[in-house]
């Protein structure tokens, strides 16, 4: 059989490189199926919500993963202390669709794995003013300074 390739990708799904930094981010999807409904899991079978993430000023989503096990609670912690979602020291009940629309910012690093190179956010503080967005070199958040928390 012969086909004549003619795809030309859509203008609306490219996006000019996101600047290292902080950014202020909307959830505009959470999910914890695939697309055939299995959870999603790694391959040591650990869950996970995958969120798609809105930078102010950019057309396409930064995707990353919250991993729902002991040793990645603090970087569930600090989400939600981000997003401004629950109160510090009290159980939070909360489905993956209950984090779509939550704001935050985020310092975005760039990241390479396996040859491919994707922005992947870093840090976390709750939404601020745009003119008040910290420089590159700021850290913020109840995390430990040491770690470098990656979603």
């Amino acid at each position: 059989m012969s086909y004549e390739h003619h795809y030309t990708p859509p203008q609306d799904q490219e996006r000019d490189d996101l600047p290292l930094g902080w950014h202020n981010f909307e959830v505009v999807a959470a999910f914890n199926t695939s697309l055939t409904g299995e959870p999603l899991e790694t391959v040591e079978g650990v869950p996970f919500v995958k969120l798609r993430c809105l930078p102010d000023g950019f057309n396409a989503p930064v995707t990353y993963s919250l991993f729902l096990e002991a040793k990645n609670a603090r970087k569930l912690d600090a989400f939600l202390w981000a997003t401004g979602l629950g109160d510090h020291g009290e159980p939070v009940d909360w489905k993956p669709q209950t984090l779509e629309g939550l704001k935050f910012s985020g310092k975005v690093a760039k990241n390479s794995y396996q040859g491919a190179t994707f922005d992947k956010i870093v840090r976390l503080q709750p939404v601020v003013e745009k003119g008040n967005l910290p420089t590159i070199g700021d850290d913020l958040g109840p995390e430990n300074k040491a770690d470098n928390l990656p979603f």
